[in-house]
C-alpha cells in the first residue's frame, strides 16, 4: 500500500558553484516536499504507516532543513558561515546542493525513519513546474 503524505513548504538558501549562471548566488526557494512509503497493512489495524508518524518526521526535518542554507561541504562560504559568529541553519551536502541531491539526503532519512516500508519516494519542488523525484526500494 503507498501512503502519501504532503508535508509543506521548507524555505532554505543554497547555491550552485559549477552551474555556470545565476545559480552560482546565493538565493532562497519555497522547498515543496511531498513524500511516501509502501508498506504491508497491518489486518488487525488496517493501517499500513499512520500519518501522524509523518508529522514527527516532518518536525525532524524541518528543524534541520528549513531557514537554513544548504551548501557543497568545500564551499568557500560554508566557512566564512561557520566563523562568522551569526546564527546560522548550515546543512553541508557532498556534491551540489541541487533539488536533485537534497531530495537524496531527505530518501535516506525518511528510510531510515519508516524501516518497516519496502518503498520509498521524495517529490521536491525547487519552483513552480520544477521537481526532483527519487524513489528507492
Amino acid at each position: 500500500m503507498k501512503i502519501e503524505r504532503h508535508l509543506g513548504e521548507l524555505a532554505a538558501a543554497h547555491r550552485l558553484m559549477s552551474h555556470g549562471g545565476a545559480c552560482e548566488l546565493l538565493h532562497g526557494h519555497n522547498w515543496d516536499l511531498t513524500v511516501w512509503v509502501e508498506a504491508t497493512v497491518d489486518p488487525k489495524t488496517g493501517i499500513a504507516v499512520d500519518f501522524l508518524d509523518f508529522d514527527a518526521f516532518r518536525s525532524e526535518l524541518w528543524k534541520e532543513l528549513d531557514h537554513g542554507i544548504w551548501l557543497h561541504r568545500t564551499d568557500d562560504l560554508a566557512r566564512v558561515l561557520e566563523r562568522g559568529g551569526v546564527p546560522v541553519k548550515l546543512t553541508l551536502v557532498d556534491g551540489e546542493p541541487t533539488a536533485e541531491n537534497i531530495a537524496l539526503i531527505i530518501l535516506e532519512r525518511l528510510a531510515s525513519r519508516f524501516p518497516q516500508a519496502s518503498r520509498w519516494g521524495v517529490r521536491l519542488g525547487e519552483m513552480a513546474g520544477c521537481t526532483a523525484e527519487v524513489t528507492r526500494g
